[in-house]
């Protein structure tokens, strides 16, 4: 078979972005994604766009099928880059392809409990979500309020990075029949084939993934005598954030969980557990900030939880626990990279330092 030209290019240093795309069926704008991928490295910065924002006057929810556009010109300026692919899926497709996977794990704890819709009653605890459920999971819950706006955008960090472990996990069943029906659900410049092999490159080895949001600020709109808050895009501030923001990915020191905010629950009845994790992290210079109770005292397995989309942090004290079972709960307000909930399965062998 024939190299296509992504082939070529994920053998090159220079970083491929890919603009990705959601839009509801009656075509408003409800996901945007910048991926920018340093093939060599293995890493990826995901930037993630509030649709709420706008770069003139109109927020980009409101332009409809031409807020594409109008993306890739604002994020070629801000970045720097030049957009290389797009794709753009509608909700229905999306729906679809979660379904063809046969649904995506999704790690409820009690504050994603009460962000969630009444239509679903859940515990705490991992369910399989199918496409309609996935769907429901990102709806907007109040459009008049912003804090509303930015939980939908966590949940969409959350479902991002939990799709790509479903991937990782399932890669081998994956048919490449499916991959070229996944293709035709986007709308995108991508080739079949191509399609094909950016999935391959993605399932093969472990991708560094880094998670953040362009950044907004509410400025006042004032229409004849109304007056509405709306978030506006600076393109000085937002480049300045994107490069550190693709910096920080780059670095060396970027998985070092010295830096890590982490904090470890004790789910079980055995007193003192989480300040002997504590102790144990300590001496892999892995700084953790405080240790409580959890919220439950029967929590039969050990998790840890990614909640600011660096999942590297989370992996890295995964290897030192011999802990495997990662989750992602994006959430900025909690001020915490990692949460440990300690399990009745965990035990602190002889000689794990």
């Amino acid at each position: 078979m024939n190299r296509t030209k992504i082939d070529k290019k994920l053998t090159k240093p220079n970083p491929i972005c890919i603009q990705i795309t959601g839009f509801s069926d009656n075509k408003t704008l409800t996901f945007g994604l910048l991926v920018t991928l340093f093939p060599t490295e293995k890493k990826a910065a995901l930037f993630f766009i509030n649709p709420l924002v706008s770069f003139d006057e109109e927020r980009l929810e409101t332009l409809g099928p031409s807020a594409e556009a109008v993306l890739t010109k604002e994020l070629e300026k801000i970045t720097n880059h030049t957009i290389d692919y797009k794709l753009s899926i509608s909700e229905n497709n999306f729906k679809r392809i979660i379904d063809i996977l046969g649904g995506v794990p999704v790690y409820f704890d009690p504050g994603l409990i009460r962000k969630t819709s009444e239509n679903y009653q859940r515990r705490v605890g991992e369910y399989m979500l199918s496409g309609e459920d996935i769907s429901d999971f990102l709806k907007l819950r109040d459009p008049e309020n912003p804090t509303g706006y930015l939980e939908r955008l966590w949940s969409q960090e959350t479902v991002t990075l939990v799709l790509y472990d479903r991937i990782v996990q399932i890669h081998k069943t994956i048919k490449k029949e499916w991959l070229l029906l996944f293709a035709k659900f986007f709308d995108t410049d991508l080739l079949p084939e191509e399609f094909v092999s950016l999935f391959q490159y993605l399932r093969e080895g472990h991708l560094v993934l880094y998670v953040s949001e362009m950044p907004a600020e509410p400025i006042t709109i004032t229409d004849g005598k109304t007056k509405r808050i709306q978030l506006k895009v600076k393109e000085e501030v937002a480049s300045i954030a994107y490069s550190k923001f693709e910096s920080d990915l780059r670095s060396e020191d970027f998985a070092d969980g010295e830096f890590a905010r982490i904090e470890i629950l004790n789910g079980t009845e055995i007193n003192g557990l989480a300040k002997q994790v504590k102790s144990l992290l300590n001496e892999k210079r892995i700084k953790v900030l405080t240790t409580d109770n959890a919220w439950t005292l029967n929590q039969e397995n050990t998790i840890i939880i990614d909640r600011s989309g660096n999942p590297e942090y989370s992996y890295k004290i995964g290897e030192v626990l011999g802990i495997k079972n990662i989750k992602h709960i994006i959430d900025k307000e909690v001020g915490l990279d990692t949460s440990i909930i300690l399990g009745e399965d965990f035990e602190i062998k002889p000689g794990k330092k």
